[in-house]
């Protein structure tokens, strides 16, 4: 090979080899950055305020695969703008299990967030304002602990929320929804046959569920009653 034909051979490949550099180096650094990231997230306390911050967002938050199991959710993702979360975790592989989970306080507040995976508060203990942003448009599910919590304000400001797709476990103790005016039928019919049964354990407790003149106004006598045999009052 001349002279000529090597120089044109370097000339050829110098992209190539810059554009792997590069790669590499892209690769080395996020996986560096994820590896810091996960050896946080292994202590459970680690999901306090974890991607809380307006710089997360659908671009910065790109986990890898992996499963991450928090005792602690407070401000987990508050004020992030990442979107649709739920997608991205399915897309990326990246889990959070938040059955061991006891404090959710204001996991979501003011997020701009449109899309919730499944929320196991079957652990919960604290879950005021968890909810609280006018983005929320679908969660995925919501299993409810098995004993009495207060969700006063859990969905306080969920203005924009329309569907919970799945309600498991059982609703025990004071609910509110009235925020949450854009609520379809069958959500609404969701949380009113998870409220738990008092009347069929002989308790004289009542519990309330707040769902405001709107949301009451899209159901019918007959499905109002399946609360109030339960024990319950609506407001």
């Amino acid at each position: 090979m001349s002279i000529a034909d090597k120089l044109t051979t370097i000339a050829e490949n110098e992209q190539k080899v810059y554009d792997k550099g590069v790669t590499d180096g892209r690769q080395a650094e996020y996986d560096e950055f994820w590896s810091d990231a996960f050896s946080t997230l292994k202590d459970g306390y680690g999901g306090k305020h974890a991607f809380a911050g307006r710089c997360w967002n659908a671009k910065t938050f790109n986990p890898p695969p992996g499963t991450f199991i928090p005792y602690v959710c407070e401000g987990m993702f508050r004020e992030s703008k990442i979107g649709d979360l739920a997608g991205i975790m399915e897309r990326t592989g990246f889990t959070i299990k938040w059955s061991a989970t006891s404090y959710f306080d204001c996991m979501f507040i003011n997020a701009t967030i449109t899309h919730i995976p499944v929320i196991d508060l079957s652990s919960a203990i604290y879950v005021s304002q968890t909810f609280s942003s006018t983005a929320i448009k679908v969660i995925d599910g919501i299993i409810f602990p098995s004993v009495a919590r207060n969700f006063k304000t859990t969905f306080s400001n969920a203005t924009a929320l329309e569907e919970i797709s799945y309600i498991g476990g059982t609703i025990q103790g004071n609910i509110t929804l009235s925020s949450c005016t854009k609520l379809n039928h069958d959500t609404i019919m969701r949380v009113i046959n998870a409220l738990y049964d008092y009347v069929a354990e002989g308790s004289t407790t009542t519990y309330t569920l707040t769902l405001g003149s709107t949301n009451l106004a899209k159901l019918t006598d007959e499905e109002k009653a399946i609360a109030t045999q339960r024990g319950w009052t609506l407001a």
